[in-house]
């Protein structure tokens, strides 16, 4: 069965990174043999200073236990969205 993620538009996926990333933090304390670039990389996310790719969407896999295409999707979702929107 595949899961069913929900976005809302014209928000940032950054925030949804955020978000995970609290949780994250609060449950974890170590890292999930995440390399100090790929985390260095989740906050430049955070930050919006770089955009999720595939690349770093598997980092995101491995530290929030989400598929690597639920923040390509996020992403792309946002990025489709006329300026006009966000």
């Amino acid at each position: 069965m595949s899961e069913i993620y929900e976005f809302k538009r014209g928000v940032h996926p950054s925030k949804h990174v955020w978000e995970y990333l609290i949780a994250w933090i609060e449950k974890n304390f170590v890292s999930k043999d995440l390399t100090l670039e790929e985390l260095h990389e989740i906050f430049q996310i955070c930050e919006k200073e770089k955009p999720i790719t595939e690349e770093n969407a598997k980092a995101l896999e491995k530290m929030f236990n989400r598929p690597a295409r639920f923040w390509v999707e996020a992403q792309r979702l946002y990025d489709e969205l006329p300026r006009g929107e966000i």
